[in-house]
């Protein structure tokens, strides 16, 4: 299986077992092939932690740190306690080893409750993958830092740090049509995770991944559609920094990677949907200006892919024969009448592929047979 096709199983496996958090799996490991990193906005208890630490047993030999912040937190419970062995010598060092300097894969609960002391080192470990040490400036081999908050920062000391998160997303509850699969969940996910046929990927896998992502061509023609993207978005008072913009690029690149191509297209520039809106209650605003600006129809599209996600995934949690299993499957149908007359290009042929395959699995596992 090649390497796309790996990242892809990965996040589906992920994904599946999750209840509406297909775009926050994808997010996230976007960020992982792009070195950025990701912000998961939302109310506590909406499995931000828990879809981060299953991703994360999914990359061994991967070091992973992760830490909830309080506003009491001291920089030695991030970058590691201070070596008293040093001090003897007159040397003020911190003894890094399991700690955040050292680690490939970061995620900090309650990021934005950092004081001074931890922020600052935050800024230089996220942007420039250094951490001072006393007198020595260390390399961090940081590939992403996945930040958790129940809102965002009102604080402008912390403007800098959220502008280093390159993606983010808004985690809500469980909708009603999948409360009764919510209930479910957890024998979903510690069967997935028994499964010894589970897609795990390893650092050299990474390493190799994000090398063919840096490969990945970007023409004259998508930076001139960035141009346009660009200045209608900002017309609609969504606007980015010089640096995001330059950093984004590799975003759109691991995007290719993730459809198998080695060139950047026009579909691609959907992802900035969660990458140029601030505040989280015009998240949904900004999806509506960037699918409309990119592709009007792949993005209705995606619209009945997720909704026959949602029903999917009741309709297999209630093993298909409930009222409420045969009313998902028949609004199932609904959305898919509606798909079939709907052409977005290539990606938006793979999406409704995609979403046809899985309603044939699904229907195959729960009444044992093939076809519809």
């Amino acid at each position: 299986m090649s390497l796309h096709a790996k990242w892809n199983t990965l996040r589906d496996e992920i994904a599946g077992v999750y209840l509406e958090r297909d775009a926050q799996v994808h997010g996230i490991i976007l960020a992982v092939l792009a070195s950025q990193h990701v912000l998961l906005l939302g109310l506590p208890g909406t499995a931000k932690s828990a879809v981060i630490k299953t991703l994360v047993r999914r990359l061994t030999k991967c070091r992973y740190f992760e830490k909830q912040l309080t506003k009491f937190s001291g920089p030695e419970e991030v970058f590691g306690p201070t070596s008293v062995v040093a001090l003897q010598q007159d040397i003020y060092k911190r003894r890094v080893e399991g700690y955040m300097p050292e680690a490939e894969i970061v995620y900090i609960d309650e990021c934005f409750k950092a004081n001074s002391a931890i922020l600052n080192s935050f800024l230089s470990i996220m942007a420039e993958r250094e951490f001072k040490n006393g007198l020595e400036m260390l390399a961090c081999p940081l590939v992403s830092m996945i930040g958790a908050s129940n809102e965002t920062p009102q604080d402008e000391s912390l403007s800098a740090m959220y502008d280093r998160f390159m993606l983010k997303y808004v985690s809500t509850y469980v909708s009603d049509t999948n409360f009764a699969t919510l209930m479910r969940m957890d024998t979903m996910i510690e069967a997935a995770e028994a499964n010894p046929n589970k897609t795990v990927l390893d650092l050299d896998d990474l390493k190799a991944s994000q090398a063919a992502v840096k490969a990945v061509k970007l023409s004259p023609a998508i930076c001139d559609a960035l141009s346009n993207l660009r200045a209608e978005c900002r017309k609609e008072g969504f606007s980015a920094s010089d640096r995001r913009w330059m950093a984004s690029k590799r975003v759109l690149q691991a995007c290719a990677f993730m459809e198998g191509r080695d060139e950047v297209n026009t579909d691609d520039l959907m992802i900035y949907k969660d990458i140029l809106w601030d505040d989280m209650n015009r998240a949904a605003k900004c999806a509506a200006v960037v699918g409309g600006l990119v592709n009007p129809v792949l993005a209705k599209i995606q619209e009945h892919v997720d909704a026959i996600d949602i029903l999917l995934k009741d309709f297999v949690a209630r093993g298909g024969g409930e009222n409420n299993a045969i009313e998902a499957w028949a609004k199932m149908k609904q959305h898919q009448e509606v798909l079939s007359g709907l052409e977005g290009g290539e990606r938006g042929g793979k999406l409704k592929a995609n979403i046809e395959a899985r309603v044939r699995d699904a229907l195959a596992a729960t009444f044992k047979f093939k076809g519809r």
